[in-house]
């Protein structure tokens, strides 16, 4: 055999590939798209197996939706984000990785106008070009270090700027032995990754306060390898020899009631090591007392740019915000501060920019909670919670189909209980 690229590196990985699972595919037989080089009959294929009731139309909009991602100056984020979501159309099923559909191809051309490049070997993740390998020949001049210089010059090109946010790893190989004694990677296989990334606990070795928000997003085989560092001191970072150490002192918060916090989403040893001191906080509209003062600490952070107005705070807006459940805490204040500065900036008059801002957050806090709306309201009796509810059905009803009779037919209700209904007459007995 010829001792070349192919021979001695190409085909060895394409055997080992297709020995874990990828099918080899020809690009004689197949059509691509070639401003992605996304596999488009096979990514609409995959999507529609690995989703339930999504049909060829739908992910025929996905792929649109995943290809206008990828023209994004964003380096990938949009993309990956579609990528790794946990919610929507599956892109990957990450929960039965067998069911995604795994292909590797050769020698395909990335071209842009009159710039192209073509990687060696290519790997197709559910259709999509997500991987590429570039082989050299072993003991080739500069190994594969010349490789990757020629793969940063390409990607500073932004015509590639598609095939960029679509790659994930960049894999560049020479079939050779690692080198532990060299500082730059001439031999071996190596990724894009230059730059060793400081782990969260490397901050800690001589000590301090680790604050974790929002825990009950940790998954629950973190929450057990925290415990283990907690217990140690130690951990060990990927692909460290020897462990390091992390010293400090844990607070963790959520916005979850630690009744459902502790039933649901903690491991129950990560809870019982960690919940030694619990400090109940009450939301902002159990702690109205103090609206004034919580709103000067909100515009300092709000207005804290050139030329911003000073405070602005009188009776109108204490008393919206009095009368508010204020759901988003200090994060509604935030939202009300924001709109009155960009106001007063369009008006230059404080009592316009406050109404206008009132008028805003209502629209869009109104928009938010017919999501979460209910008729379960505090301080309503039985009573009053039946009618309202039966006249907004009634109102609903007349307006959906057309009329007073049609709505009687439709929920079995006479004209005569429907006319009580909207005039609430169950409240007069």
């Amino acid at each position: 055999m010829i001792f070349s690229e192919d021979s001695r590196v190409k085909i060895p990985t394409i055997l080992h590939l297709t020995r874990l699972g990828y099918k080899y595919l020809s690009l004689k037989d197949n059509t691509w798209n070639l401003d992605t080089n996304i596999f488009t009959d096979i990514f609409i294929k995959s999507i529609t197996a690995i989703n339930n009731d999504v049909s060829e139309e739908d992910a025929k909009r996905v792929l649109d939706e995943v290809s206008l991602s990828l023209d994004n100056e964003d380096l990938g984020k949009a993309f990956y984000k579609k990528l790794t979501q946990k919610s929507g159309v599956k892109l990957i099923d990450f929960e039965n990785f067998e069911n995604n559909t795994f292909n590797v191809v050769t020698e395909l051309t990335y071209k842009k106008d009159e710039d192209e490049f073509r990687p060696d070997v290519i790997l197709l993740i559910n259709g999509m070009p997500l991987v590429f390998i570039e082989v050299k020949k072993p003991n080739n001049k500069d190994g594969v270090l010349a490789e990757r210089k020629r793969i940063d010059t390409r990607f500073q090109n932004k015509k590639f700027k598609k095939f960029v946010n679509i790659t994930q790893l960049m894999v560049f190989s020479n079939n050779m032995e690692y080198n532990d004694s060299s500082p730059l990677p001439i031999e071996g296989a190596f990724t894009g990754a230059e730059i060793d990334k400081k782990g969260i606990l490397s901050k800690y070795k001589n000590g301090g306060i680790l604050f974790l928000d929002e825990i009950q997003d940790l998954s629950k085989p973190l929450q057990r390898q925290l415990i283990q560092v907690l217990q140690t001191g130690e951990y060990h970072p990927l692909g460290a020899s020897e462990p390091e150490k992390a010293i400090f002192k844990l607070i963790i918060a959520s916005n979850i009631p630690f009744n459902k916090l502790s039933n649901d989403k903690l491991d129950s040893d990560f809870l019982d090591r960690t919940a030694r001191f619990i400090v109940e906080i009450p939301p902002l509209r159990l702690c109205k007392d103090d609206l004034e003062l919580y709103w000067k600490a909100v515009w300092k952070e709000v207005a804290n740019f050139e030329d911003a107005p000073t405070i602005i705070w009188n009776k109108k807006i204490h008393h919206f915000l009095l009368n508010k459940e204020l759901n988003g805490n200090f994060r509604d204040l935030q939202k009300l501060a924001s709109y009155i500065i960009a106001f007063h900036y369009e008006y230059k008059k404080t009592d316009i920019a406050i109404n206008k801002a009132i008028d805003e957050f209502n629209k869009w806090n109104n928009q938010l909670s017919k999501k979460r709306e209910t008729h379960f309201v505090k301080n309503k009796t039985y009573n009053e919670i039946i009618a309202i509810f039966n006249k907004e059905l009634a109102e609903w009803a007349i307006k959906e189909y057309r009329t007073k009779q049609n709505a009687s037919k439709v929920l079995n209700r006479s004209k005569s209980m429907l006319s009580k209904d909207l005039s609430m007459d169950r409240l007069n007995k």
